[in-house]
């Protein structure tokens, strides 16, 4: 019987490969897919080569990287290559012989060789990758395949003459621009369905000593179906089960090969690199205070557009339609959709993003209820 764990390992693995398959077919060179799909780490490395860190940063922008731990060896009938995943949990080691024969492995020890006939030994490095041309007889290494990638496309110049780094700074800007009044905070609370033990253990050792609450896999809370009160959406989407696998990663022991740099815009074609492709927008989170926001809104004439699509419902509607939600997914999609029709909007060739807000005031200044934002981003997504 195949364990849950090793399957869900074959299914990662087979997406890979069907991945691969696919850049081969599209005539992108093999060493260009697999360093789009597994790179080496980048974002942290100090002394790395701009042209190569700036080849890196655009493929970065337009594929995300498959991160698991795995040795993947593979050949597209000429190339035979090995590539290691960015955190090297996987070892591979080589021995090249003098009768030209190199042997590749998790042990050193697979082949039956004589020490003397040795000719050169080693091992890949996280995020490494490294191969061998079958027509010549050639051996490239990690630094041959390098300068082969960052030499396509003058990455450096498009991203210096496209990208756009949202900077700013918490501690030289207030959390919020327009302090929330105790009363309108009350009112945000209950309709987001924040309670007081989330406030307490969880957002206040956030903000206070910017730590993660602490507590245990065992929850004897009520299931949301059965509960007395009403539950968030996300409630009802909850495991429960006996967490003894690999512990979370560490940030701070780890940060060579974790970043959270996220980029906004719309992403090129994979098989058709262009300097278009570049014309994104740079922040170093995807957690946003208010001042980036605002700075991101203000790209607007820059060649990122945005629309603020209203994310309320009316009760009153909800009693008299069934199924309420299932009415609202319909009405926001049409509303999207005729955003797509506009010049520069999602959809459409210039490359923009679309904003959602969330008023408990509603149109008009009518009472309204807020749709959860995931479903309904979701639904914008799909529409």
């Amino acid at each position: 019987m195949t364990s849950g764990r090793s399957f869900r390992l074959k299914v990662r693995i087979r997406a890979v490969d069907n991945m691969v398959e696919g850049l081969l077919a599209g005539g992108i060179d093999m060493f260009r897919a697999m360093r789009l799909l597994i790179p080496p780490a980048w974002q942290n490395i100090e002394n790395m080569d701009p042209n190569l860190r700036a080849c890196y940063e655009f493929n970065g922008m337009n594929m995300e990287p498959w991160d698991g731990p795995a040795g993947i060896v593979l050949t597209d009938g000429r190339y035979g290559a090995c590539v290691m995943d960015r955190n090297g949990l996987r070892p591979a080691r080589y021995v090249i012989t003098k009768d030209r024969h190199i042997t590749l492995g998790s042990e050193i020890g697979i082949y039956d060789y004589e020490p003397t006939d040795v000719v050169r030994k080693g091992r890949l490095k996280p995020g490494q990758m490294i191969a061998v041309d079958t027509e010549t007889g050639e051996l490239l290494l990690p630094d041959d395949i390098d300068n082969r990638i960052k030499q396509y496309q003058p990455y450096r110049q498009w991203i210096k003459n496209n990208t756009s780094v949202i900077e700013s700074s918490l501690r030289e800007q207030p959390l919020s621009m327009n302090p929330m009044h105790p009363d309108s905070l009350a009112i945000y609370n209950k309709l987001f369905g924040i309670t007081f033990e989330e406030r307490d253990q969880v957002l206040r050792v956030l903000a206070e000593a910017g730590a993660e609450a602490v507590g245990s896999m065992g929850d004897d809370t009520p299931l949301p179906v059965l509960s007395r009160h009403v539950r968030s959406l996300y409630d009802n989407f909850r495991q429960q089960f006996a967490q003894v696998t690999n512990p979370a990663i560490d940030p701070l022991r780890e940060q060579i090969v974790m970043s959270l740099r996220t980029y906004l815009g719309r992403e090129g074609n994979l098989f058709n690199e262009s300097e278009t492709a570049a014309k994104r927008l740079q922040v170093e989170s995807p957690v946003l205070s208010e001042a980036k926001f605002r700075s991101i809104l203000d790209h607007h004439e820059q060649g990122f557009p945005h629309q603020v699509i209203d994310l309320n419902y009316d009760p009153a509607e909800c009693r008299i339609s069934r199924p309420p939600l299932k009415r609202y997914a319909t009405r926001l999609s049409r509303r999207s959709g005729q955003w797509q029709r506009y010049p520069g909007a999602v959809g459409s060739p210039d490359r923009s993003r679309c904003a959602a807000n969330t008023c408990p005031a509603g149109r008009g200044g009518r009472a309204s209820s807020p749709d959860p934002r995931r479903p309904a981003l979701r639904c914008q997504y799909h529409h």
